[in-house]
């Protein structure tokens, strides 16, 4: 894709390529209210934890959000239990053998395509450990959406 200067409808420098990534990342990242979320958070019981997350992702047309957490053993992702409904019924997920697992083990985020969107796993990290992985479904995925969904793990 060649992005072009919409002055002179010249090929696009580096950095005006950069300036117009950014912008990209900038309207993703804001479209998420953390502030709002911030406020939710407070005094909010465990299993409120992945309805904020779903309300904060509404601007990315995130849905069938679910936060896994990772065993005392680092093997299996549990789903924590929530009151929203999914598409398929949340499992655990092996950290050696499936997408959800790859992601906490590389800390980074993975994507795969489904009937309904993009299925994004996003590593959760508390300060430096390891604690699981937010999963969401978007429409369409972009680097500014994958950003987003990763800003959006490091939020949980």
């Amino acid at each position: 894709m060649v992005v072009r200067s919409s002055l002179t409808n010249e090929p696009a420098t580096d950095s005006r390529r950069n300036a117009i990534n950014g912008l990209a990342y900038r309207r993703s990242v804001l479209s998420i209210d953390f502030g709002a979320a911030l406020r939710m958070m407070r005094g909010a019981d465990p299993s409120s934890v992945t309805e904020i997350l779903r309300r904060a992702a509404a601007g990315l047309r995130a849905t069938d959000v679910v936060v896994y957490l990772i065993d005392f053993g680092q093997t299996v992702l549990e789903p924590l239990p929530d009151r929203t409904s999914h598409p398929d019924l949340p499992s655990a997920e092996d950290v050696a053998t499936t997408l959800a697992g790859r992601c906490f083990r590389d800390q980074g985020i993975v994507s795969a395509p489904r009937d309904d969107g993009i299925r994004v796993w996003a590593p959760v990290v508390e300060g430096s450990d390891r604690t699981g992985v937010l999963a969401v479904t978007v429409p369409a995925a972009d680097d500014a959406t994958f950003t987003a969904c990763e800003e959006l793990g490091l939020f949980a």
